[in-house]
């Protein structure tokens, strides 16, 4: 008596033709990636992308580089013109000799990089505003006060990406009035469109070249790959 199940069947010949054929399928997909894909597409585009991603971060560090570097400039001027201003503006101030005091913001704010210079009372008032008219109207804020005037502190705030500096003028433990005064961006604005510029410059270049040499090499990688691909098709076929 025969098991169960025991007896194995043999495939016929069509059967046996329709079996998954392991060089033919090899063949097919070499094929299909060598023709939607292509090597030398796929070696170009990540080049593409790693000149990209490579320049974008080179980018951003020098950006990030010339902004420090102008922040640390901007503060360092900033602490000396304060001093500077408070050893001129004292005299004029105590006898409220307007006429010199918007002479010597004038000239102060004629500096390279400097935008404006203000000059105010203990009370906020201003008294000179280069920005807007040698003798201005209006004030400094309350806090603004508070800070420069009542507790004689040096306030130093960027605002939009611009320092301003604000001093107390003083003789001795006397406040006569504040300075405030802000810097002016255009030069570091300028610099950083240069560095853009330079880098996408930079980058065109290095993307020629590259899609230049990975012409050329994936010329030498390709003619092989495509006799193995035609050889594998064949021995796939011949097996079928």
């Amino acid at each position: 008596l025969g098991r169960r199940g025991g007896a194995r069947r043999i495939p016929s010949a069509d059967e046996a033709g329709n079996q998954v054929n392991p060089g033919a399928v090899m063949a097919r997909w070499l094929a299909r990636l060598r023709f939607r894909w292509g090597i030398a597409r796929v070696l170009t585009l990540s080049m593409l992308l790693v000149v990209v991603l490579a320049v974008g971060l080179i980018t951003v560090l020098d950006i990030r580089r010339a902004q420090g570097i102008s922040r640390h400039k901007f503060e360092e001027q900033g602490l000396l013109l304060a001093g500077a201003l408070n050893e001129t503006l004292a005299n004029p101030l105590y006898f409220l000799d307007i006429n010199r005091v918007g002479s010597i913001a004038t000239t102060a704010a004629s500096q390279a990089d400097l935008k404006y210079v203000q000059v105010f009372r203990p009370d906020g008032q201003l008294l000179v505003d280069t920005a807007r008219l040698r003798y201005a109207v209006g004030s400094v804020s309350e806090e603004l006060v508070a800070r420069v005037i009542r507790e004689q502190q040096s306030v130093r705030m960027y605002s939009n990406g611009a320092l301003e500096v604000s001093s107390p003028v003083r003789v001795g433990k006397q406040v006569l009035g504040g300075v405030r005064f802000g810097f002016d961006t255009t030069r570091l604005n300028a610099e950083i469109r240069a560095i853009v510029l330079q880098h996408i410059w930079q980058g065109l270049v290095i993307i020629v070249i590259g899609m230049v040499l990975s012409f050329v090499i994936t010329r030498h990688l390709v003619r092989p790959l495509n006799r193995l691909v035609e050889a594998t098709k064949r021995i796939g076929e011949g097996q079928a």
